[in-house]
């Protein structure tokens, strides 16, 4: 192989989405043949029509993986996503081109980060191709999950029967170069749910306590904000409206959410409700300073929060 071609392997392969489509099976359509009885203008009895035979439906069976198509997803699964570091440098070691063995030495080779894992790896498509040196190459493209990103993609190129080269989108140039290659069409970013409840955990620390409630809870200890300045209440108020707007938009997805979450929807239903009440009390009026009869009670919206944030923690770990 030209020595040119032995680009730099791109070791921080991409969590991959597995929610591509398989390629559709084509099948023959079965039509039944039927002829619609005659009445007749006499009482003698019509000739019995026997309806033609159904043709049953034939399945195209799925094309046997090429062998670039395995070595590509062996790639996901035994050294990106793989936590035995021996298998990995046998990996290197046997099915990475030699111009690059050379990038990964053994102190490099550790468990890869878990936003950096493939989920439900995914071969949609190969292809052959030359490079700008006219040396043929195998490019194979793989879909699968990661936090960023459900349906993320990476390339495999492989020449000469090794791996030489991995890429992901993020390399925007290069990617799209060879991805232009495939006839797969590009599919839409999709968050995946926990990332967007991770999000959302973020969302109500920082957005809903931090810059809002949190400020006239201690408004209404000693007249100061959470950082022991002068009160703005306006520009408060504006911000929680904002956040507010946003909290709904979060009501209407976690409903919409699978049975597979639904532990998420139990720990977020009393948060949601006990932040509409605190929102609802300040539109009535603000607290005021070290009055007791406009007492601004947080205690329970803090636990509720604490149990969000708790159970999507979780959820990540054990998704790892």
């Amino acid at each position: 192989m030209n020595n040119k071609l032995a680009l730099s392997l791109i070791v921080a392969c991409a969590v991959l989405s597995g929610c591509a489509s398989d390629t559709n099976n084509g099948k023959p359509d079965s039509t039944t043949a039927a002829a619609e009885p005659t009445v007749a203008a006499t009482a003698e009895p019509t000739a019995e029509v026997t309806p033609a035979p159904t043709t049953a439906p034939t399945e195209v069976p799925e094309a046997e993986p090429t062998a670039a198509e395995k070595l590509a997803l062996d790639y996901i699964i035994t050294y990106v996503n793989n936590s035995d570091v021996a298998a990995k440098k046998k990996f290197v070691a046997e099915h990475l081109h030699p111009g690059v063995q050379a990038l990964f030495k053994e102190d490099q080779l550790t468990e890869t980060e878990p936003e950096l894992k493939v989920l439900k790896p995914k071969v949609i498509e190969s292809t052959e191709y030359k490079d700008d040196n006219g040396t043929k190459v195998d490019a194979v493209l793989l879909q699968g999950e990661k936090r960023s990103n459900m349906n993320n993609e990476v390339i495999v190129l492989i020449a000469d029967h090794k791996i030489f080269r991995a890429m992901e989108a993020v390399e925007r140039a290069e990617f799209d170069n060879v991805r232009s290659k495939f006839k797969a069409p590009v599919p839409a970013v999709t968050v995946p749910p926990l990332t967007v409840l991770d999000e959302l955990v973020n969302f109500m620390i920082v957005d809903v306590w931090n810059e809002g409630f949190a400020d006239f809870h201690y408004y209404s200890q000693n007249g100061k904000n959470s950082v022991g300045e002068k009160m703005d209440i306006q520009a408060t108020m504006e911000r929680l409206a904002v956040a507010m707007a946003h909290k709904k938009e979060s009501d209407s997805y976690i409903a919409g959410l699978s049975a597979e979450y639904d532990d998420v929807k139990k720990v977020w239903a009393p948060l949601s409700k006990e932040t509409d009440r605190l929102y609802a009390q300040l539109l009535a009026g603000p607290p005021k300073p070290k009055d007791p009869n406009t007492k601004f009670d947080t205690e329970a919206f803090r636990q509720y929060r604490d149990d969000f944030q708790e159970k999507i923690d979780t959820m990540l770990l054990e998704n790892k």
